[in-house]
């Protein structure tokens, strides 16, 4: 008997009692082999069809015996979506091959409605007629629960900033396929269903999804300068439902450079700098250098006790540390590990060009890192430390940060 095991996988839940009911089906169902034909047993044949087991979908979205077009047709929680034609028809293409599926279908001025259970076979599955039914109204825009919108939108120049509402019937259910406009008081419409998104709850922004869910786009185009706080108003079923202020804020972000000089290996010597590393952030606000800051982070390892310290900041330093714990560990076990410190300057003016205080940030970017190597430079970098920086470097001494790393003793 030729046995053939087809093996299922299905994405959205495994239910491993069907998938081997199906095995032994389709074992029973074939024919058996003849006893004339001389041969024993046929050898079993084992086909991973996973690459194949995928299928299509279609339908036809209807109301009143009449097509509805544009109808949204969405596998639920997943990102398999179509809309429907002229004559109400739609395909869903490559759905992998499983069962329980739900379909969400909506649609503008019509109940939404979900078919749930939806088994999906490999080749063409044919839902047939999928009937709205005309909406409730009016509908009702109503924020989210828990509200996720700020009071007042902020959106980067150049960006889109997002709100999101739940749109509901008369009888206070969801209401999907609901189109909601925005428009700027006392001004134009901000456009909205060119916004389309294959992840985000609200596929197409100003248009509900089946749970009611609505996403609307608030690009900074359409709000005018920067600062300038504009109202924008919502409206579902021809009414004004939603009043809220946004405003155009300048592009931030932060350009960050970082060097770092590291040693490996384990730790041979107490107390040395085993990773120098020094950081320059610069934020841009506008295209403008708005603030800079410079960040030193010294790393001194060994056995960790009493005599090991690293410098933090100016004249801090760390000479003493204890450890305690339970399972018979004692006060003043000696570990191995390492003292992380990172030390941050900041300056009023990113943009100076003094001599002077260009130095003095030349010398903390490099000199912690060229003071960790051999040569003359440590003596200048130990004196300049010791001497120079308490007179220059204390105003511009912003944070100081600080953990230990400790490991079993040698």
């Amino acid at each position: 008997m030729i046995f053939r095991k087809l093996q299922i996988e299905n994405d959205m839940k495994t239910n491993w009692s069907t998938i081997g009911g199906l095995i032994l089906s389709a074992a029973l169902l074939l024919p058996a082999a003849r006893a004339d034909t001389g041969y024993g047993d046929s050898p079993v044949f084992a086909v991973d069809l996973r690459g194949l087991l995928t299928a299509t979908v279609t339908g036809c979205v209807v109301a009143n015996a009449m097509p509805v077009a544009n109808a949204q047709v969405r596998v639920e929680g997943t990102a398999y979506t179509a809309n429907s034609a002229g004559d109400g028809t739609f395909m869903l293409t490559s759905i992998p091959v499983g069962n329980g599926y739900v379909v969400d279908v909506s649609a503008t001025d019509y109940n939404s409605k979900r078919l749930t259970g939806v088994n999906v076979a490999a080749g063409a599955n044919n839902l047939g007629d999928i009937t709205l039914t005309a909406g409730g109204g009016p509908y009702r825009l109503t924020p989210m629960a828990p509200d996720v919108n700020p009071t007042t939108t902020t959106v980067e120049a150049g960006g889109t900033a997002y709100r999101y509402y739940r749109v509901q019937n008369s009888s206070g259910s969801p209401a999907g396929g609901v189109a909601v406009s925005a428009q700027i008081v006392g001004g134009t419409a901000v456009p909205q269903t060119s916004d389309v998104s294959s992840y985000w709850p609200g596929k197409t922004a100003g248009l509900s999804d089946s749970d009611g869910v609505v996403r609307m786009s608030i690009p900074a185009s359409s709000l005018g300068a920067f600062g300038v706080v504009q109202s924008v108003q919502l409206s579902a079923s021809g009414q004004v439902q939603q009043t809220f202020q946004a405003q155009v804020v300048p592009r931030q972000y932060d350009q960050v450079w970082t060097q770092k000089l590291g040693y490996g290996g384990s730790v041979g010597i107490a107390g040395a700098n085993i990773s120098p590393e020094s950081t320059i952030c610069h934020t841009i606000v506008g295209g403008t250098t708005t603030a800079e800051s410079i960040s030193r982070v010294n790393t001194t390892g060994g056995q960790l006790g009493p005599s090991i310290g690293v410098d933090v900041g100016l004249s801090l330093k760390t000479t003493s540390l204890s450890f305690s714990g339970g399972g018979g560990a004692s006060a003043g076990a000696q570990v191995s590990g390492a003292v992380v410190a990172r030390s941050t300057y900041t300056f009023a003016d990113p943009n100076s060009t003094d001599p002077g205080q260009n130095a003095i940030k030349l010398y903390l970017d490099l000199g912690n890192i060229l003071g960790s190597t051999p040569g003359p430079q440590m003596a200048f970098y130990d004196y300049a430390q010791k001497t120079i920086e308490p007179l220059f470097l204390g105003s511009s001494l912003s944070s100081v940060e600080g953990e230990v790393q400790v490991g079993p003793g040698a």
